[in-house]
């Protein structure tokens, strides 16, 4: 009874998943509900004009498929948004990587994968060097700068956006038209 109670057998709480995990699970679900607005405005915006967003031109100029757009968008959003940048930065696993001000693929990979361990296999795929976003030079995959002698895992490597690509998608583009 006294073992019951220590190893926390008594209780009804949930213990395959640590609370950590159950933190990124709700923040996940909070950045699907503002992609979903955001989604919703776009298409709004879309139907009233007939020049399309900036980052939709880029997708369709570099032949990025939906699932690598919104990669992009969420790494701009990130990036340019303190409410965005807020939320990842408590679904990152450790205060380093918060100071580290990136996103690594794992945290990409349970954003836009959260349902199947199996669809994030898969999309793992999407950030080899032989994928459009990194062959492209959208986006780059390198080890945190904390953590040189740490794990090569790509799920553990930080992603990080062209400074270029983010310039285009908000209008600051000087070079990319060049």
């Amino acid at each position: 009874s006294a073992i019951k109670e220590q190893s926390g057998g008594g209780s009804s709480r949930n213990t395959w998943f640590p609370q950590a995990d159950e933190g990124n699970r709700a923040g996940a679900r909070e950045l699907k509900a503002k992609l979903r607005v955001a989604e919703a405005r776009l298409a709004a915006r879309c139907a009233k004009t007939h020049k399309a967003p900036r980052l939709l031109q880029l997708a369709k100029k570099l032949g990025l498929d939906d699932w690598e757009t919104r990669v992009v968008a969420l790494l701009v959003g990130r990036t340019i948004s303190p409410a965005v940048k807020s939320l990842m930065d408590g679904m990152e696993a450790s205060a380093v990587q918060r100071l580290d001000d990136s996103t690594t693929v794992g945290a990409l990979l349970s954003i836009f994968c959260p349902d199947s361990f199996r669809d994030q296999v898969e999309h793992r795929t999407r950030f080899y060097k032989s994928s459009t976003l990194i062959s492209r030079g959208v986006l780059r995959v390198q080890r945190s700068r904390w953590h040189s002698s740490g794990s090569a895992d790509l799920s553990e490597q930080r992603v990080e956006l062209d400074r270029r690509v983010l310039d285009f998608v908000v209008g600051l583009d000087t070079e990319i038209n060049e």
